[in-house]
This record gives C-alpha cells, structure tokens and sequence, in this order.
C-alpha cells in the first residue's frame, strides 16, 4: 500500500510547488492521558496521539479537507500483550461538524509480541458536547456552574487483519457544582464507556458504568473514578478505581 504514501507525500509538497496556492490552515493537536487502576487489571496506562495537518480547502456543504502526518501509542504495565501499540500515522480526513471520516496509512508497533507491520485503516469519529440547563445556572433549585452532556464515539476498520472493526467511546453527564481560584472547575459525572474490536480482543475489549469527580481548568483534567468493568471476551468482571490526569491541546499554525 505504498500508493498512500506518495499520494500523501505528494500532498505535502504541494505548498512548496506553488506559490499562488495559500492552504486554509495547519491545524494540529495533542492529546495525552495517564492514569492507574492501582494494578487491578491495566496498571499504569499512559496512551497520547501527536498530529500535525494541512487544511486544503473546504468542499461544499462546508466539508474541510486535510492531510495530517502524526505519531500515536499506548502502553500499561499490566496485561499488555495485545494492547501496547505505536507508531506514526499518515491520514487524509473530511471534517463536517461534530464528524470526521479518514483514511489513514499506519505503521504500528507492538512490543509485547515483538512484532510490527503496516496497514491501510479507516475511521468515522464523532464529538458533542451540550449544557442540558441551558445557562439557567440551577439544578433542582441548587445552584450549579452547568450540567455538560457529552460524547465520543469512533469506528475503524484495518486491513491488517490485526485489529479487524472497531468501535470504542463513552457518553457522560457532568454536573460542574462551583468554580475554585485558578479557574479550576469542580464537576461530577456519571458514564459509559466500551471499546470493542473483531480481532486480537482477549485483553482489549472492555465495557461498563463509572461514577467520578474531576479538577478541570481548561482543557486540563485530574480525576478519580470508580468503574464496573466487563471483559467480554475474557468472560470476568472487576470493579476498580483509577485516577488519571488527561489533557488536550490544538493549535493552527497559519493563525
């Protein structure tokens, strides 16, 4: 599949090539989460996805078009075998609202079988977030900074006959009861999450309910949670608590 590697590349190149041509924008993100289960089933996990793009142009129906050349992993200390994974990743990606529809080019690592190889993929990822009171500031007369519903979903496909389909996400409600100095927000949530795939699932697949409080300043969370985790493929479940610290960052380079 080396086509989307020149197909790619050659994308890249095309600012240098004209001068006449100025691309939208070159956008780019962050993402990093660390966190412990305090040896339950994960570990210590740390996971992080590093990206940088190019916006080309916008289609009708205000769909974007962008390339990204990116590097993401996963790792824990426990169970590690068919979830460790990294490497860099090439994509070209359609962006419409709340949707994200790419094609992407990965070569992957897994280290806890000593193996590597390289793939075509396909994803659809989806994110929403809504304040259910609406800025009324008042939940059954308490009074609240806001009440954020939120999800993230993705589906992906490899034709690596590694990881085969699959979907993981969550959907969250928040209540954010008061804000501290710093701007730090204090909030509550009740969610769901799953994670799901076709192949290799023995210690991948998980799903469940969690309750937990966060720290929040910006795009900045420390928090602690308390799941009830089901491994469907393993047949067991486990109820753990785990505390984390996660964060985001995006940027466009062009502003």
């Amino acid at each position: 599949m080396n086509w989307f590697l020149v197909f790619f590349v050659s994308l890249c190149a095309l600012p240098s090539l004209s001068l006449a041509y100025s691309p939208e924008g070159y956008p780019g993100n962050f993402w990093n989460s660390l966190g412990t289960d305090f040896g339950r089933f994960d570990g210590v996990v740390e996971q992080g996805n590093l990206r940088q793009g190019v916006r080309w142009f916008t289609l009708p129906a205000d769909i974007s078009v962008n390339t990204y050349i990116g590097y993401r992993w996963r790792i824990r200390t426990l169970n590690r075998e068919f979830f460790d994974a990294h490497g860099p990743v090439a994509s070209l990606e359609f962006q419409k609202s709340i949707f994200n529809f790419g094609v992407q080019y990965e070569w992957q690592t897994f280290p806890p079988r000593n193996e590597s190889q390289q793939y075509p993929s396909v994803y659809v990822n989806a994110f929403d977030s809504v304040d259910l009171l609406r800025g009324s500031r008042s939940l059954f007369g308490i009074p609240v900074v806001a009440a954020p519903f939120s999800g993230w979903a993705r589906v992906m496909h490899d034709f690596g006959n590694f990881e085969g389909l699959g979907t993981m996400g969550y959907l969250s409600q928040a209540v954010e009861w008061f804000t501290l100095p710093a701007e730090v927000v204090f909030r509550t949530q009740a969610l769901y999450f799953w994670r799901f795939r076709t192949l290799n699932k023995e210690f991948f697949d998980v799903h469940g309910p969690a309750l937990g409080v966060e720290l929040a300043r910006g795009s900045l969370n420390l928090g602690a949670m308390y799941g009830w985790d089901r491994f469907p493929s393993l047949g067991r479940s486990t109820e753990n608590f785990r505390v984390y610290l996660n964060w985001f960052l995006q940027w466009d380079l062009k502003n």
